[in-house]
């Protein structure tokens, strides 16, 4: 890359991040859609849009993941820190996949929810399995990478000395990633518990018995509330998430006002 092109991907990379965050948004939406979608008298049309929905969905946020990707490569050229949110964004791929293949699996293994006893269990089992791997690719590997975008255009802007940008831009990046390892404590708690919880129910189940004893609710609850907890913090990740590609594309900009 030469000449001013050569700082031409950190524009084509901010595109790409707000790409991607209206890809995860996106899916939410389609996720609730399908939900109430399901309730609707015309089954089988519902379906068939939820699943049309979905796969384009999918689609398209690994094809923004894929040129993502190849505009790190080439701008890994103009710092390592590049590559290195290049490795975080290719972990989430996997994840996204794995996440992906447990759903299909899942409808296909349990295709009518009646005919089986423990289609509640399997399918909360599922979700679990499902939040695991999405918020290790949306959540942690995605504010890694983003944290190593910022931190890489900040040593750009310090080579063209613009301090004042790039100490906000690393600010945000570590606020970003901060956010998500505050946010890890309580998924992970919920999420054991969760899973401790549905092991505990299944054995009921299977003895013939009724889980209500107080203990049993005041566990729910607790579940629950690290669930919000969760929630609540993640909107600060969210935050900061949008931050964090507004200061990407201030870079940018700042870096084309100096090289044009």
């Amino acid at each position: 890359m030469g000449g001013k092109n050569r700082y031409s991907m950190l524009k084509q990379v901010s595109v790409l991040m707000a790409l991607d965050m209206i890809g995860f948004v996106g899916e939410l939406i389609a996720t609730f859609a399908s939900a109430i979608l399901d309730g609707a008298s015309h089954q089988e049309v519902s379906n068939a849009l939820n699943v049309y929905a979905t796969w384009t969905i999918w689609t398209l946020r690994l094809i923004v993941w894929l040129l993502t990707l190849a505009a790190l490569s080439r701008l890994s050229e103009l710092h390592l820190s590049f590559g290195k949110a290049r490795i975080w964004y290719l972990l989430r791929i996997p994840a996204f996949l794995m996440a992906n293949l447990t759903v299909v699996v899942f409808y296909y293994r349990y295709p009518d929810p009646l005919s089986n006893p423990h289609y509640a269990f399997a399918l909360f089992g599922a979700l679990i399995f499902i939040a695991v791997l999405t918020f290790l690719g949306d959540i942690l590997a995605l504010s890694a990478g983003s944290r190593a975008i910022l931190f890489a255009d900040a040593t750009l802007l310090d080579s063209f000395g613009l301090e004042t940008c790039a100490t906000q831009s690393r600010r945000c990046g570590n606020a970003l990633l901060g956010f998500a390892a505050v946010q890890t404590i309580p998924f992970a708690a919920a999420v054991a518990l969760a899973f401790r919880l549905l092991l505990a129910a299944d054995a009921a189940l299977s003895a013939g018995e009724v889980l209500e004893t107080e203990t049993w609710k005041a566990l729910v609850v607790l579940d629950a509330g690290l669930i919000s907890l969760c929630l609540l913090i993640g909107v600060g990740t969210f935050v900061f998430r949008i931050l964090a590609l507004i200061r990407a594309n201030q870079a940018y900009r700042a870096i084309r006002k100096l090289t044009q």
